[in-house]
């Protein structure tokens, strides 16, 4: 299956004398190298390298692009912007007027709006917004940097939440993308001029035309028509993102449908086979000892169903104002892979970049072979809206106890229990062994594993957070964790050569990923959404993709550090690999990654949503190098 390796039966873990893990770097190494290799050599390079990629011509003020991409010494690989095209396609299937209709609607606010050179924030009852401030000054720092926007009015509808907003059903897309076409006109036929500015022309304007109400749905969502949830003051968002995949993936078919809405359930009546370790186990036994091979894997949620039950972005996300409208909305940070917001750079990658990269604010970074051969992380207990009935459900809380020796200890006891209910599972009840025939470990096989985790991980949480308001708050899960309180950041993650990136309160992780990246450790990280920058950056060679579960973490670690001092096939590890890791990690981040790439993203961004909002969209184009 695409994002995953399955070993075949001549690699079976015990049979092989080579780890699954170095093939998986060898391929993604080779995959990177091919990809690098592509990069443009010059402006007519690049056009044709669109051309062929996107089966369209390039848009209007492409050459001006590259013009400042080759001002700010950028790789221009053309898979970079894949993102951005991917979050425009379905736009394409609603007319011109349509669309901008759906821009300008009165509710898709605040708004960013660019029109004759002036960056402008059009909404008069929020006030000051650092999301906001910082896109407008991206924009604004564009135009001095000689970036030159078509002449018309631009409506840039903003989601200031940490939570994507648009989440349209499978089938509206699949009828928007029958509607879209890839055209290359002849050069001769093409255009450079848009349509008359908007708003200057009634022809081609939205304020005299009907608005369009996306019908948000609020923190509290409705429950459905068909009642199928029983009574009850809000729906799983779960409901929600269903819809929005293939007919033939496992979301859509039994045992995953009709949803396990008693995971929902307000009393806490759940079905034992949906609690959290039984939904561990189905997970489990799928894996059949493979790894995450590509970052498409773990955000493929709607292959990935028992997610429902174990994630905070499904189980209880924080901020929800969803449309299931097909509209317009940039978010920064990361979407599921079932949303259809348009992705732009986040406050947290642009703010972190600035730090990392700049040679006064970046933290002196401690040599490899200095760092202690552990696993480092800190953050709070955050992923949701956390309550008693749903904790154990959530992804912060499952590393945590999966990485506490004591839990580990508990677990290792129950693995013989008579009792399938507790067998293997830890004392939180929010995780399960991973069997020991479905990965290697030799420190599980010989029945020290709490042992060997104690010696490498250093992981616990900052504070505690929850939606109690008790005197002992968040009491009911507080007692398995020790907290860390002196947060002592950048610095002390420098000691480590690993460190674990997380999802947390909504799809922004706050730069953490790129901060890692920048670190000199290696970054293990796990997360159900897709970002701006993923298609820059290869697993296994910049990082270590973890499945959301976290059933491969022990055997990850083990690849890496060894559990048996070189009795088994992990050896001693492979310190080697790991340090090349964290060492191209650093180097390609800087070169891919900076504010710079971020602008670079943003104006193709902007080029591309200018074109397909101008009655002539199917003209417009740069053929500058064919003519």
């Amino acid at each position: 299956r695409i994002g995953s390796h399955r070993p075949s039966s001549q690699e079976q873990p015990y049979l092989s004398s080579r780890h699954l893990i170095s093939r998986l770097i060898d391929d993604s190494q080779q995959s990177f190298a091919r990809t690098l290799a592509s990069a443009a050599s010059s402006l007519p390079d690049a056009a044709a390298k669109y051309r062929v990629r996107r089966g369209r011509h390039p848009p209007p003020g492409f050459e001006t692009w590259y013009s400042l991409a080759q001002s700010y010494n950028a790789v221009i690989v053309e898979q970079f912007w894949d993102q951005i095209c991917e979050d425009l396609e379905p736009l394409r299937g609603l007319t011109p007027p349509e669309l901008r209709r759906r821009a300008q609607a009165a509710e898709l606010v605040p708004r960013i709006r660019l029109q004759d050179g002036h960056v402008d924030v059009d909404d008069e009852e929020m006030g000051p917004h650092s999301k906001l401030d910082a896109w407008k000054a991206m924009l604004e720092e564009l135009i001095r940097d000689g970036a030159r926007f078509p002449n018309i009015r631009i409506d840039m509808a903003i989601n200031t939440n940490n939570e994507p907003a648009v989440l349209v059903p499978w089938e509206e897309i699949q009828m928007l993308l029958l509607e879209t076409r890839r055209v290359l006109p002849p050069a001769e036929d093409l255009t450079l001029n848009f349509s008359v500015p908007i708003g200057n022309n009634t022809s081609n304007s939205t304020t005299t035309t009907s608005s369009f109400d996306p019908e948000f749905l609020g923190p509290h969502l409705p429950p459905p028509s068909d009642g199928y949830l029983g009574p009850r003051p809000y729906r799983p968002y779960w409901s929600l993102v269903q819809p929005a995949c293939p007919p033939s993936s496992a979301a859509r078919k039994p045992p995953f449908n009709p949803i396990l809405a008693d995971i929902w359930q307000p009393q806490g009546h759940t079905d034992a086979a949906h609690s959290a370790p039984n939904l561990l186990l189905n997970r489990t036994r799928d894996h059949s000892g493979g790894y995450v091979g590509n970052w498409t894997k773990p955000t493929d949620i709607c292959n990935m169903p028992w997610l429902q039950g174990l994630h905070g972005a499904f189980v209880a996300p924080d901020d929800i104002r969803t449309t299931q409208h097909m509209v317009p909305m940039f978010s920064g940070g990361g979407k599921l892979g079932v949303n259809n917001d348009i992705l732009i750079p986040g406050l947290g990658d642009w703010n972190v970049s600035a730090l990392v990269f700049d040679p006064t604010t970046s933290p002196v970074t401690t040599a490899w072979e200095k760092r202690n051969s552990k696993l480092y992380w800190r953050g709070p207990a955050t992923g949701g809206k956390i309550t008693r009935r749903n904790w154990c459900r959530l992804q912060r809380h499952r590393f945590v106890s999966m990485l506490n020796a004591s839990h580990i200890h508990v677990a290792d006891l129950n693995s013989g229990s008579a009792n399938s209910s507790v067998r293997g599972v830890g004392p939180a009840g929010n995780f399960i062994l991973p069997g020991e025939g479905v990965y290697e470990v030799e420190a599980q096989r010989n029945k020290r594993l709490s042992d060997w985790v104690r010696s490498w991980a250093d992981v616990r949480f900052t504070e505690m957070e929850c939606e109690d308001s008790s005197a002992s708050p968040c009491a009911y899960f507080a007692e398995y964790f020790d907290l860390d309180e002196n947060k002592a950041g950048d610095q002390a993650q420098q000691s480590y050569k690993y460190v674990a990136v997380l999802d947390g309160s909504g799809a922004d992780d706050g730069g953490e990923f790129l901060r890692g990246l920048a670190s000199g450790s290696v970054v293990l990280r796990a997360s159900v959404y897709k970002d701006w920058k993923d298609a820059r950056v290869w697993p296994w060679v910049h990082y270590v993709p973890l499945d959301n579960t976290f059933v491969d973490l022990y055997s990850v670690m083990a690849f890496f550090l060894g559990s048996s001092g070189g009795g088994s096939r992990e050896g001693d590890g492979h310190d080697d690999m790991a340090r090349r890791i964290a060492q191209e990690a650093g180097q390609w981040a800087s070169k891919v990654l900076r504010r710079e790439d971020m602008l670079l993203y943003l104006y193709r961004l902007v080029l591309e949503y200018a074109r397909i909002l101008d009655d002539s969209r199917e003209r417009l184009g740069w053929a500058g190098d064919l003519v």
